[in-house]
């Protein structure tokens, strides 16, 4: 795959626009949720990927650890919903690393992970980190890294195991053990990453086939790329001249805050299927089509907040910090009781 052909989650996206028959982006409504995006910016700056209170700081630690962090959480970030109303997956431990809180907690979500890494960090030293150790370790081992702290164990323990070992052996065999080479390999190139992501790992390589048609979806890949960025404030490993081909990272949470904010509009038959929490398999065209619209009802809100910013003469976030901003929104509304939209959909998957 060429340089131009990794960028092509949003062309490909917008190849199957057409097709979809279940899910789609109201342009008008794009208006409407474009100012209260806009309206909460102006009330807000973005969050530093630092101000994060589980994200080490990247001031206090060496790169190649920031690096490595950012890619095992990237290999293990999906699927932590939930069909518990309690008692779901939780790790207790503090509410915050580098000094950023102290008190003890329950993190569930995907705050349950970086929970459960920092606690295997404080137990075994930051050698959980490096590919060489997981790559290796036995399922005893993984299984205690994941424990619970809560009645329902990490959903998908086998699949999570699997991959940790799949991408830690990429790492072991073809970059010397370390995130940073493959990071120099892309030669600042944001697409150029995800491509050798995606050709590399197989966990990382998310696609489905609507109408025929290949469309790469790439969530973890992208997240990847994009947590690397933030981490690094855009420069050093962190510097991607392409980074605004990046699109948002379809999962769970963004199209049900889209919903809500008017963005993505579905048909009467896949909101039945939602109200009644229905499966969706992983490539199914009902969750393919969800992941789509998401994709493009970004693209299309993130046109229409960059309008309105430039005409006030402030730089418009891109993909990454709009859907950083989405994710965020819907998990505080969640917190708050007032995320009142539809359920979010429920797919099984490493890929989200």
């Amino acid at each position: 795959m060429s340089r131009g052909e990794a960028g092509g989650v949003l062309r490909s996206c917008l190849s199957v626009e057409e097709d979809l028959q279940d899910v789609r982006v109201p342009q008008a409504s794009i208006r409407t949720a474009a100012a209260q995006v806009c309206s909460a910016l102006n009330a807000q700056s973005l969050q530093k990927w630092s101000d994060e209170l589980l994200h080490p700081r990247p001031d206090l630690h060496a790169e190649d650890f920031i690096a490595s962090w950012i890619f095992l959480v990237s290999v293990l970030n999906f699927s932590f919903w939930s069909e518990r109303q309690e008692g779901r997956y939780a790790v207790q431990w503090r509410s915050g690393c580098d000094g950023k809180g102290d008190e003890t907690k329950l993190h569930t979500g995907y705050w349950s992970l970086l929970a459960c890494l920092h606690r295997a960090r404080e137990e075994q030293g930051d050698i959980i980190v490096w590919p060489k150790w997981y790559a290796n370790a036995s399922d005893a081992q993984l299984a205690h890294l994941f424990r619970s702290d809560s009645p329902e164990e990490i959903p998908l323990l086998d699949e999570r195991m699997k991959v940790m070992r799949e991408a830690g052996q990429v790492l072991l065999e073809s970059y010397k053990g370390t995130f940073v080479n493959m990071i120099q390999e892309a030669q600042c190139s944001a697409t150029r990453l995800v491509q050798l992501l995606t050709s590399q790992i197989a966990s990382f390589d998310d696609r489905a086939e609507l109408n025929g048609k290949q469309v790469l979806l790439h969530k973890r890949a992208q997240i990847c790329v994009a947590e690397t960025w933030a981490a690094f404030g855009g420069k050093g490993l962190g510097r991607f001249d392409d980074i605004d081909e990046i699109t948002c990272f379809a999962d769970y949470r963004v199209p049900q805050m889209l919903h809500q904010l008017g963005a993505l509009v579905y048909s009467d038959e896949l909101i039945t299927k939602l109200e009644n929490l229905a499966n969706m398999p992983n490539k199914s065209r009902e969750e393919a089509e969800i992941r789509v619209g998401t994709i493009l009802s970004v693209e299309a809100l993130r046109a229409e907040v960059a309008k309105r910013l430039v005409d006030e003469q402030r730089k418009p976030p891109n993909a990454i910090e709009l859907d950083f901003y989405i994710w965020t929104l819907a998990k505080s509304r969640e917190s708050a009781g007032t995320l009142t939209t539809l359920p979010h959909h429920r797919t099984r998957s490493c890929y989200y």
